[in-house]
């Protein structure tokens, strides 16, 4: 009994107990600014080294350097817009002379010569032709390549290209061994020159030395930061 009156004494003069304890509401978390959601997932990437660095880099940006900041990240993202501009408007060095001399220009062109090689390599092998299926197989892959073309996959593009190069090749070889003249193919020699005249514009256009000199530029601290904040990735050599 007399423990009993002890436990009611206890509970009722407000001591601590199960049934008296309540959980304070968490406070519904601050949402962070775009600009802050895209610190925080690079943060989130980084190397522990690095992100040192970028400690660094918001204390600056803190005391006052948000202008620099924007400046380099605009001046940064102008010049991946340059490599970008190189693949479908063209580098100034290629057209000043003259011509469609951008890399999907001489694509289409390459792409367009090498239908018209299999084309005449069908009527002259049959459309069963081992030669004719592979090269039309490659043929449709760097067509869907090309396509899709940009800075971020060229070295993808170019791996489809090769590979339809290889297979073109090939097939005019094959179609040679069979014509009365191998040196005189008529309309396949002539959509075969023009698909190795196109890569041999290709090999020389700015686009990679553009876009080396911009992977360059973006690959050091505190750069590579400004190019994911500004959305700038690597550019892909077409190599």
């Amino acid at each position: 009994m007399a423990n009993a009156d002890f436990e009611k004494q206890n509970t009722a003069s407000g001591g601590f107990s199960a049934d008296s304890y309540r959980r304070k509401e968490a406070k519904p978390a601050r949402s962070l600014t775009p600009f802050q959601q895209k610190l925080a997932k690079l943060e989130k990437a980084m190397p522990a080294a690095l992100k040192v660095q970028a400690v660094g880099l918001v204390i600056a940006l803190a005391a006052g350097g948000v202008g620099l900041f924007g400046i380099g990240g605009a001046k940064l993202a102008a010049q991946y817009r340059t490599v970008e501009s190189a693949i479908t408007t063209g580098a100034a060095n290629d057209t000043d002379s003259g011509g469609d001399n951008t890399v999907m220009a001489q694509l289409s062109a390459r792409g367009s010569a090498a239908e018209s090689v299999v084309k005449a390599g069908a009527q002259q092998l049959g459309e069963s032709d081992s030669y004719v299926t592979a090269a039309q197989a490659a043929l449709t892959a760097a067509q869907s390549a090309y396509a899709d073309a940009d800075a971020s996959n060229l070295s993808e593009v170019y791996d489809a290209d090769a590979a339809l190069g290889a297979a073109v090749d090939a097939l005019y070889a094959q179609m040679q061994t069979k014509a009365a003249d191998p040196m005189k193919m008529g309309a396949a020699q002539t959509a075969y020159s023009s698909f190795n005249s196109a890569g041999r514009i290709l090999s020389n256009l700015s686009y990679n030395a553009l876009a080396q000199s911009y992977n360059e530029a973006a690959s050091g601290f505190p750069a590579n930061l400004l190019g994911a904040v500004w959305g700038c990735g690597k550019a892909e050599l077409y190599a």
